[in-house]
């Protein structure tokens, strides 16, 4: 069975595709809920590594339910001489799942996991600015991109090869870029100064407050991690331990 729009053209395809799209987004939205969750059952401390793995999700959603809702249009409308596909549109989307979503969970996986790996605390300044500039520069990319094909047509965006994209367009996305890659700069400016320099404060071996057994080791971890095997009792050692110290 053909499914056709007004124009006689087939969007069986189309619709499948938009499916798998929203699919994917199912798990993110399953994740934003567990840390919704977790947020109203505590008070986590806001860290630059938790903010940006919150942005960096936030993006990554952003840019899937907006390619759905271009194939969604494209599917539908009438008029063959205009897909957003074909347009920056497309560029915006890719920029908020590729680096909002990709790049963005390495930038904080990095930030996150570099005081167990090397045993030295990075600079929350530094750390905070990296964020700041990733999420202007990936904004810089994307919006500019998302309106341009969204409202005036570009066609060859400022991402891909520049072509009838406006010149302010594809200016704001090289700034966009050049962004991005000072945010990059920042993360191994402050490895170089707070691990190699030493300049970090020593990490401990748990310096996050965690609640799992990674954390009860040593920073950096030594061979066998445990000199005894130690004795678990939940998927939470560390938090139970915690619980049962202010108990008493």
């Amino acid at each position: 069975v053909l499914v056709l729009n007004a124009s006689g053209r087939v969007i069986a395809e189309e619709f499948l595709y938009i499916g798998m799209v929203l699919a994917a987004a199912l798990p993110l939205l399953g994740i934003l809920g567990v840390i919704g969750l977790t947020v109203a059952g505590g008070r986590p401390k806001l860290s630059a590594p938790l903010l940006l793995a919150l942005v960096s999700l936030l993006m990554l959603l952003g840019g899937v339910t907006l390619a759905a809702l271009g194939s969604l249009i494209d599917a539908t409308l009438a008029d063959e001489t205009f897909k957003l596909r074909d347009t920056t549109w497309r560029d915006g989307t890719s920029a908020l799942i590729a680096l909002g979503g990709g790049l963005g969970g390495l930038s904080a996986g990095a930030l996150w996991w570099a005081p167990k790996f090397y045993g030295r605390k990075l600079n929350a300044g530094l750390a905070y600015l990296q964020v700041l500039a990733f999420v202007g520069g990936v904004t810089l990319i994307a919006v500019p991109s998302l309106i341009g094909g969204g409202i005036w047509d570009l066609r060859f965006g400022p991402i891909s090869e520049g072509r009838g994209a406006s010149e302010a367009m594809a200016a704001l996305a090289a700034v966009g870029s050049l962004v991005v890659m000072a945010s990059l700069a920042l993360l191994l400016l402050n490895l170089l100064l707070s691990v190699l320099g030493k300049a970090g404060e020593e990490a401990g071996d748990d310096p996050v407050g965690g609640h799992t057994l990674e954390w009860a080791t040593a920073s950096p971890p030594e061979a066998g991690n445990f000199a005894e095997d130690p004795e678990i009792t939940s998927e939470r050692p560390l938090l139970d331990a915690r619980e049962a110290e202010e108990a008493r």
